[in-house]
């Protein structure tokens, strides 16, 4: 049996794998051709996430002095990650939030609390290093409000409740292992809150805050 083609054939396999593994350069040397995207199946993220909005305003009544508002709200966030499949990402993200209104420079309420959420991010590659991701969370708050009601005293509301986001953004990919993400995060802060105090005219109520804040995070991919 003359066995030439059926090892000429192994031979072109063969040299067909090696090929798409590596490439050709110049002077005669090779290179490994490496996947080092995040998007594939069974590989990891840890990021650090600061997702922050602020927002400033003026009023000025007819024959009054202007008055300054000003609002900030940052959620720095630590985010670890798992690659289900080629496409989906699930994430659990937990960090501190803290919301901050002022009046004519004095405080009128504050917020300090801790909020975690499952991500689910449905992401793609593009080209260079470069991919876009979109995708929801589901969680839960819990925080204490101040608020100031003058000459200095303040009363304290604990609130306690749910967490919905929608996410939206791109990824960039400049090596192996770092990577950056930069985009647009919507919070849908709802719940409860109590006063911590006796005094009347201080009353128990629901709340629903809906957020919008830019998102910039670092990561490292492993696996």
């Amino acid at each position: 049996m003359n066995r030439s083609p059926l090892l000429a054939l192994t031979a072109l396999g063969l040299a067909l794998a090696l090929g798409a593994s590596t490439a050709e350069a110049q002077y005669g040397q090779t290179y490994v051709v490496r996947d080092e995207t995040l998007n594939r199946a069974g590989r990891g993220e840890f990021s650090i996430n600061l997702p922050g909005a602020l927002l400033y305003s003026t009023v000025t009544p007819d024959g009054g002095t202007q008055t300054d508002q000003f609002q900030a709200y940052l959620v720095p966030s630590l985010v670890g990650g798992f690659m289900v499949t080629d496409f989906l990402e699930l994430r659990l993200s937990a960090g501190m939030q803290w919301l901050r209104t002022e009046i004519g420079g004095s405080a009128t309420q504050q917020t300090l609390g801790f909020q975690g959420a499952l991500q689910a991010l449905f992401q793609g590659d593009f080209m260079q290093g470069l991919g876009g991701y979109a995708g929801v969370g589901l969680g839960g708050m819990v925080g204490n409000r101040e608020v100031g009601i003058g000459a200095g005293a303040s009363i304290d509301y604990i609130q306690y409740g749910g967490l919905a986001q929608v996410l939206l953004g791109m990824m960039l990919m400049p090596d192996p292992i770092f990577m950056m993400r930069g985009g647009f995060r919507l919070d849908l802060l709802f719940g409860r809150e109590e006063a911590q105090t006796s005094l009347p005219g201080f009353i128990n109520a629901d709340f629903f805050n809906v957020l919008g804040a830019f998102e910039l995070s670092v990561g490292w991919r492993f696996g």
